[in-house]
């Protein structure tokens, strides 16, 4: 079972400790396998998603005020729907930030790696439900002596245990600009 990003570390990382930061060059690995670079990005996808599980396996994400994993450069630096998907995709994935290659490109990579960024409704609904989840957890901690807990929210019913905490932790901090 892979509960972990540890797990998918690849034996020559283990025991690194010097780097502390990285970024996804996907020019650069597409060059050098022949993925061909695609709208879809799905050549990209196992790539990306790797470099960011092993990122965060060696506890890259851990110091504070620096975006550490940084996502691959969108190439269609005009076309600003391409980049929003290309820049939500990226933080979907985990990535702390993203590369830019022109001015115009800082607004939607603002939008989709900060939660708080200008308070938009899905912002502002991740915030409120890391808060829930915070404060849910907390009192039933208090009061139960359960690893997990169930929370109503959004119209949705959750299950709340130890990751999931970690995660509103993290939502809240990077609302907070702390991350």
């Amino acid at each position: 079972m892979l509960q972990e990003a540890k797990a998918r570390l690849a034996d020559e990382f283990r025991g690194v400790v010097q780097i502390a930061a990285v970024l996804f060059a996907s020019e650069d690995y597409c060059a050098s396998t022949g993925v061909r670079r695609t709208h879809s990005r799905k050549g990209l996808l196992y790539p990306r998603a790797n470099m960011v599980t092993v990122a965060k396996a060696m506890g890259i994400d851990a110091i504070v005020r620096f975006y550490l994993t940084q996502d691959m450069v969108c190439v269609d630096y005009k076309d600003q729907e391409y980049l929003q998907d290309e820049c939500n995709e990226g933080a979907e994935l985990g990535f702390d930030g993203k590369q830019a290659i022109h001015p115009a490109q800082l607004e939607a990579i603002r939008r989709a790696f900060s939660p708080a960024e200008h308070g938009t409704s899905c912002a502002h609904a991740d915030i409120e439900q890391a808060k829930a989840i915070i404060e849910a957890y907390e009192n039933a901690s208090r009061t139960q002596d359960k690893g997990a807990v169930g929370l109503e929210f959004g119209g949705r019913s959750i299950m709340i245990d130890a990751p999931m905490l970690l995660q509103a932790q993290r939502t809240l901090a990077r609302a907070k600009g702390v991350f």
